[in-house]
């Protein structure tokens, strides 16, 4: 059996409303050509020309998990941009299994403090 060489790394896109796709066609246009989409529903982004591959997936810990150690199987690391406080506390969950092959755009140590909204409001 043919070992598969894994492409460098992909950005993956948590979300497929407005926020997804305007994410999507920054990176398009600044040159990134592996953009992945990870969505609950289809939304603006879910049609959009700059995603490679869209996966529909179920907001819960063990799929999301699940799907990106199948994405790491074709890509050596991955950029993730959630677009909502939900996938952010997906992220939280699932840290310690994603963070050797992933960048992870939250501070574990405070994210749950600071996903409370209030707790952001008096911080700042």
């Amino acid at each position: 059996m043919l070992n598969k060489k894994k492409l460098p790394y992909c950005a993956l896109i948590l979300g497929s409303h407005v926020n997804g796709y305007r994410i999507a066609r920054e990176l398009a246009e600044e040159g990134v050509k592996d953009i992945v989409l990870f969505t609950s529903k289809k939304g603006i982004a879910s049609y959009s020309n700059y995603i490679k591959q869209s996966v529909t997936i179920k907001k819960n810990p063990i799929d999301y998990l699940f799907a990106i150690k199948n994405l790491n199987q074709n890509y050596s690391y991955i950029v993730i941009y959630p677009t909502s406080d939900n996938h952010l506390e997906i992220l939280n969950l699932i840290y310690n299994d994603i963070k050797e092959f992933c960048y992870l755009p939250l501070n574990k140590s405070n994210i749950l403090h600071y996903l409370n909204k209030i707790n952001q409001y008096i911080t700042c």
